[in-house]
């Protein structure tokens, strides 16, 4: 390896070392402002912790998830989730008309999407953010 990719190698570590202990808005700032083989090292990083250590960080960093899912693309892949997606569906449509309806569905579909993330068919970001959307339709 010549002192280019050397140096390359231990700018990516320090970004790594960074990356762990730094706030999420910390990261946020760093990776809009950096550019070049910065912004690469940043984004693979993200990735890396999002899969691992910090999931939460696909909530600042959504587009960086790999193959990420929406709520409503779920039930064609996990067909698991359509009852109770179908409950709270219902339940947003019954809350419209009759705004003390209580939400059901809510917390099947919350246990479901963990379930899938514990048996591995959810990756630990892709559940993060699923459980945001879902918690974003439950506020309203």
């Amino acid at each position: 390896m010549d002192n280019t990719n050397a140096q390359r190698s231990n700018d990516y570590l320090d970004v790594l070392m960074w990356l762990e202990t730094a706030s999420e808005d910390e990261i946020a700032g760093a990776y809009w402002l950096a550019s070049g083989s910065t912004k690469m090292d940043l984004r693979d990083g993200i990735q890396a912790l999002m899969e691992s250590d910090r999931p939460a960080l696909a909530i600042y960093f959504p587009e960086l998830v790999i193959a990420p899912l929406k709520l409503a693309d779920l039930p064609t892949k996990y067909p698991e989730v359509c009852e109770p997606m179908e409950r709270l569906h219902d339940s947003i449509s019954r809350r419209q008309h009759e705004p003390n309806y209580p939400l059901k569905g809510y917390g099947a579909l919350s246990a479901v999407i963990s379930e899938l993330k514990d048996q591995g068919r959810l990756s630990s970001a892709q559940s993060t953010l699923l459980l945001a959307e879902l918690a974003e339709l439950k506020s309203g």
